[in-house]
């Protein structure tokens, strides 16, 4: 709906500043309802929020900042943190790491219509990884370099990312980098590092294996939406 010149249409308005809290009834699901509308001000809305239910948390990605939940009453979530990163340039994806210790934030510069887009000498979105203890500075982060021959251009975006269960310990990801195909990330070296400003944060993660769908050495547009280890 496109409102008129003269007057504003609340339900078409990009700040809401609020979550929307549903209640699904398994027996009825057809009477699903909104049973709360909390304010999460001053962020205008969440693009992602996972939850991680054994620890009653959860993390928001929620366009101009990130944000972590106590969720021990669902129906009612309470904000415990606001975290603000000044290279972020769009809020896009919030995860866990298995074990609850990080969280990994994602940045869709050049992803969507509201960013600088792809190959425009803007870097490309970053997943970025916090410590759930110390959420408030990042402790490293991963931006997709893998040059796309023959054009030389840096593509794309961290776009929909889930993080690999493992057997070992390890911290793994897969994510999706639009032209740059499904990528798993190691990000294991953040153990151990401290937080500190944005602006000093070195990487901390490295793609260990890819796949291009259109062209498997790199070249080509895959156009990777979305992509999980599953």
């Amino acid at each position: 709906t496109q409102p008129d010149d003269e007057e504003t249409d609340s339900e078409c308005s990009p700040n809401h500043f609020k979550l929307s809290i549903v209640s699904v009834p398994f027996r009825s699901p057809q009477s699903a309802r909104v049973i709360n509308e909390p304010n999460i001000s001053p962020a205008n809305g969440c693009h992602d929020i996972t939850a991680f239910i054994e620890l009653k948390v959860a993390a928001g990605a929620c366009l101009t900042e990130g944000q972590l939940y106590d969720i021990s009453n669902p129906a009612n979530p309470r904000v415990t943190h606001h975290i603000y990163n000044p290279l972020i340039n769009f809020w896009h994806s919030a995860s866990f790491t298995w074990d609850a210790k990080y969280l990994i934030f994602g940045d869709e510069e050049g992803g969507a219509a509201v960013t600088h887009g792809c190959n425009t000498g803007t870097p490309p979105g970053a997943a970025w990884f916090h410590e759930r203890a110390r959420p408030e500075q990042p402790v490293g982060r991963f931006v997709q370099d893998r040059v796309q021959a023959p054009e030389g251009d840096v593509i794309c975006t961290t776009h929909n990312y889930n993080i690999l269960p493992t057997t070992d310990g390890r911290y793994l990801f897969a994510s999706a980098f639009y032209e740059a195909g499904t990528g798993m990330v190691d990000f294991d070296g953040v153990r151990g590092r401290s937080p500190g400003p944005p602006l000093l944060v070195g990487q901390a993660a490295s793609e260990v294996g890819y796949f291009d769908a259109q062209d498997t050495d790199g070249a080509g547009e895959a156009d990777t939406w979305s992509s999980y280890w599953y």
